[in-house]
């Protein structure tokens, strides 16, 4: 910034990005930390964000969008923690901004604030009746219900998605399609130790060594194969088992209620009921 300061008036600004040629080699990891005392011409004693590229972010194995980061690292600085769902994070842009999905999960939008009502379908689990509803997929651009939640305590949500590989995906496979279920607990934060080596080290995503504030549940009696893109050479691994996306016919249960996908096609159709 010392050196740009005669080119640019910081005055005001509260993030700073600086892209740098593709070919830089100086800077290995990518900057995204908030710097808390800037001394500039304009600048006195100020608190910014910063971001820069680096050899990282060009790295094709990290498969980077340049807005996809920025945005990721801007929502860390609005407040989200992000980094879940786990097993596997692949699925929202503050879980993974290197993901098969740059979408903005539900959770996140809802901390954000950034939801229309007739976006969301909650209900709290001793309220919980049947009921069928379509869901949009978080990845297409189209009114309706993107996220339905199940409030199963204080701290407890089911949040219940549905994926397609249309315009906010990223690198999708073209015939991937399910509805994922997640579960948040607020109470725990998601330890980010090992994050990289997910299912390797005696933790499956789910907590079991680190704890996650989200993660995707298993639905049971399937045997799915497993999600692989052959051109894919990314350090972030983009296979899974895909024994987490429910198809037509599948259901689940999670502390009492029951989460069934009755219908698929261009939309999921879903029922929520208490199991029992």
């Amino acid at each position: 910034m010392k050196a740009g300061e005669n080119d640019v008036d910081f005055t005001g600004a509260e993030v700073a990005l600086f892209v740098f040629p593709q070919q830089i080699k100086s800077i290995q990891d990518s900057l995204g930390n908030y710097i808390w005392s800037i001394n500039t011409k304009t600048l006195n004693d100020h608190k910014m964000l910063v971001l820069t590229t680096s050899s990282w972010f060009y790295n094709p194995k990290n498969d980077q969008v340049l807005w996809g980061w920025l945005t990721h690292e801007i929502l860390h600085y609005l407040g989200i923690a992000g980094h879940s769902p786990r097993n596997p994070y692949l699925f929202g842009l503050e879980e993974n901004q290197g993901g098969i999905s740059l979408a903005l999960n539900g959770w996140d939008s809802l901390i954000l604030d950034w939801l229309k009502p007739a976006d969301i379908y909650c209900v709290d689990k001793k309220n919980l009746k049947s009921v069928d509803m379509t869901l949009v997929p978080l990845e297409r651009e189209q009114q309706g219900i993107r996220s339905a939640m199940i409030r199963l305590s204080e701290t407890r949500v089911l949040v219940v998605e549905s994926h397609r590989p249309e315009k906010w995906s990223h690198g999708m496979l073209p015939d991937f399609q399910g509805v994922m279920v997640y579960i948040v607990d607020t109470s725990n934060d998601t330890d980010r130790t090992g994050e990289m080596i997910d299912g390797g080290n005696g933790d499956d995503g789910s907590g079991k060594i680190w704890t996650k504030t989200a993660y995707y549940l298993t639905i049971p009696g399937v045997n799915h194969p497993d999600y692989f893109k052959p051109s894919s050479d990314t350090s972030w691994g983009q296979k899974f088992s895909q024994n987490i996306v429910m198809l037509q016919g599948e259901f689940l249960l999670y502390d009492g209620v029951k989460i069934s996908l009755v219908k698929a096609g261009k939309n999921d159709t879903i029922r929520i009921e208490k199991a029992g």
